[in-house]
């Protein structure tokens, strides 16, 4: 208890008048959003375009986005894709009454189990997503190309007859596919397990970025996309859902040992910051700070966060509304609390700034690895357990509910 003590007293002297630069930090703290420790909305987020989207929307509309931008503690660490807190979100999104679903898939590189599957091939990704498959056994391989898309990895055939299949959780009858364009593009064909298919050419003079839009006839619950070149294919993501129904398509971008630095990197085309000017989301979720902070991943300098912050926040808002959310902390054997703080900071004057919304979730973990590890909830220093971003996407959920007038 004392060292607690001693831990919450060097963190309020720190963030009051010890830290350069946090001058603003009292007064963004008080303009801004926020969440209570219980859980409860203390100052309501608004999400005006998402309220507006789900007022005025139809199935004939397209369907309704909410992107999630994160490392590996969005993806998934625990090793299964489903314990994911976005994941988590949309099961809560469902009992609320709201269609949400998560029927896509993106290269949540690092996942499984903090198993990198960059460079590999896929054989790792069937424990952490059980919807994909391929043949032959070593067809596909995640790949990064040292610019990775939404997730990290990019999926790529590596022989001419390479199939790479995706299983939805409903029936579908609607698909959207990004692939990667380029001087040294394959062709493939897309289809159903039901239908024609439909040709690609995904050689192009530059670098860029094509969609695909496969339409069934009657619901389906699989894709498949086939290699029919020798030249590679390369996936950057799928989505697909009921052209029928109105829809609130969750997607889960997170990156494992990614930065806010990866994820502003805008030298492809298929980088996350680029793809979200593409897909355009009504909501980007942005929980960046574990990476950023720990010196294993540089660490990103305190002005360079910020900047980065900026950047995703004002593409966020091009589209939609912005939510920033401080991530639940570290042990202070990766990074000291102080300086966990300053990062944390600096989310909330961004949030301020850029007129994003924010949820505190270092905040509701009590501040400091000790408190949630005491209750069991880390795997290590820094990852959660499947208990643990259950509670995250609960508590990520009030918000959103509150904001929509459901809860």
């Amino acid at each position: 208890m004392k060292i607690e003590w001693r831990h919450a007293m060097i963190r309020s002297l720190c963030l009051s008048c010890c830290v350069v630069g946090f001058g603003n930090a009292i007064a963004a703290k008080q303009s801004i959003s926020t969440l209570q420790s219980n859980g409860s909305p203390s100052t309501r987020i608004k999400l005006k375009h998402l309220r507006a989207a789900l007022d005025r929307s139809s199935p004939s509309r397209r369907p309704i986005r909410i992107v999630t931008i994160g490392n590996s503690k969005t993806a998934g660490n625990t090793g299964k894709r489903r314990e994911a807190w976005p994941d988590v979100l949309a099961e809560q999104l469902k009992l609320a009454g709201i269609q949400a679903v998560t029927d896509s898939w993106w290269g949540n590189a690092n996942s499984g189990g903090g198993q990198n599957l960059r460079g590999t091939t896929l054989a790792k990704y069937q424990s952490y997503d059980p919807r994909l498959s391929w043949t032959p056994n070593t067809a596909w391989q995640a790949v990064s190309d040292q610019v990775g898309g939404p997730g990290g990895a990019l999926f790529r055939s590596t022989a001419a007859g390479a199939t790479l299949s995706f299983r939805t959780e409903r029936d579908v009858d609607l698909c959207e596919i990004w692939l990667a364009t380029g001087p040294n593009g394959g062709s493939a064909s897309a289809s159903f397990e039901r239908g024609g298919a439909t040709r690609v050419d995904t050689r192009s003079a530059k670098s860029g970025v094509r969609k695909i839009v496969l339409r069934a006839k009657t619901f389906a619950k699989q894709i498949g996309i086939r290699a029919t070149t020798s030249a590679p294919v390369t996936v950057i993501g799928a989505a697909c859902r009921q052209s029928t129904s109105l829809q609130v398509e969750i997607y889960n971008w997170g990156w494992g040992a990614s930065t806010s630095g990866n994820h502003t990197d805008a030298s492809k085309p298929w980088t996350p910051v680029n793809m979200l000017r593409a897909i355009a989301p009504d909501v980007t979720i942005i929980a960046l700070d574990t990476n950023d902070y720990t010196p294993t991943y540089g660490p990103i300098s305190l002005p360079e966060y910020r900047a980065n912050l900026r950047l995703l926040a004002d593409t966020a808002r091009w589209s939609g509304d912005c939510i920033i959310m401080s991530e639940p902390p570290s042990s202070s054997s990766r990074q000291s609390y102080i300086v966990q703080d300053q990062y944390h900071v600096v989310e909330r004057e961004v949030a301020a700034e850029k007129q994003c919304e924010f949820i505190d979730v270092a905040t509701e973990w009590g501040g400091t690895y000790e408190v949630m590890a005491a209750k069991g909830w880390y795997l290590d220093t820094t990852h959660g357990t499947a208990d643990a971003y259950r509670h995250e996407g609960e508590f990520v959920s009030k918000a959103v509910l509150a904001a929509l007038g459901r809860r």
